[in-house]
């Protein structure tokens, strides 16, 4: 697993963690925040054996520090990480284990990693495609599909320890790719996600009950991010291209940030609102930012 930094002024990239037979080593979907130092906290799964490890890096290139929080045959398939702010860390994940399938929430808060069942499903996915923001009062939001084989609701559950709520956010079930979710200054929620029917859409409750606002068509795996005037920003992958949509101007603006992806992408915003987006073309990790 390799860590990749452009604050010297050029990209630096190091591993974090390497086994000596790549074949047999495999992370799936890594997460990460940075705290006040800028140490990157990483959580990912470890499937290099028959039992994955659920694990938890923290650290700047040449000092890891690496622990294992939970197992299971699947578990931490897909993983997201979120900091509060008394500096404690939260990670959602998706725990597909022999019999049971499950999303998870584990956190530091009171000392010793803890983990606890947010939402046990009704289907045989439950907890795919789950992303992670927690709010100013440490409570945490994660927005996940409850799936079976590709069909099943978009769900949201908020909580923390083992006190938790869950609701579903629209019935006629999650297309293809992960969604999304962010606060605003107000602790109001935003999902962006992307329907049976290929519509990304964004789902909020700022109006004191849920929305949901078609945004494109023919879309997958989404993410998304508020700027310091709560403004919405999503990237997602369209019909082979990266693109990016804004309510920036007060309307919905649509942009192609690039004619080549994969799929996977994932977006910040820097200090002076520019967006910035992560993602993959299918044989390289790029990088783009708005100027």
């Amino acid at each position: 697993m390799k860590y990749a930094t452009g604050e010297a002024g050029s990209w630096q990239i190091t591993s974090v963690e390497a086994y000596d037979t790549p074949p047999n080593s495999t992370y799936a979907q890594i997460s990460m925040v940075l705290d006040d130092s800028y140490d990157a906290h990483i959580a990912y799964a470890d499937r290099h054996t028959s039992v994955a490890q659920l694990k938890y890096a923290v650290g700047h290139p040449g000092s890891w520090s690496i622990s294992t929080i939970d197992t299971g045959p699947r578990l931490g398939y897909e993983t997201s990480i979120g900091r509060d702010p008394s500096n404690k860390y939260y990670i959602g994940y998706h725990y597909v284990g022999l019999d049971s399938t499950y999303l998870g929430c584990a956190t530091d808060a009171s000392g010793p990693w803890q983990t606890a069942t947010v939402d046990a499903g009704s289907l045989a996915d439950c907890g795919y495609g789950q992303q992670m923001a927690v709010d100013k009062n440490s409570v945490c939001h994660i927005a996940y599909f409850d799936w079976h084989y590709g069909n099943g609701p978009i769900k949201y559950a908020s909580g923390e320890g083992s006190s938790w709520q869950t609701l579903t956010i629209d019935d006629g079930g999650g297309g293809p790719g992960y969604c999304g979710i962010a606060l605003d200054s107000l602790n109001n929620v935003y999902i962006s996600y992307v329907d049976s029917s290929g519509y990304l859409k964004l789902a909020t409750n700022q109006s004191g009950s849920w929305v949901t606002t078609p945004i494109d068509s023919s879309a997958s795996y989404t993410s998304i991010i508020l700027d310091s005037l709560d403004h919405v920003h999503i990237s997602y992958y369209a019909s082979g291209k990266l693109k990016y949509a804004t309510n920036q101007s007060g309307s919905w603006d649509i942009v192609t940030v690039d004619l080549t992806s994969y799929g996977y992408n994932s977006i910040a915003i820097d200090g002076s609102n520019k967006p910035h987006i992560a993602y993959y073309t299918g044989s390289a990790l790029k990088y783009a930012v708005h100027n």
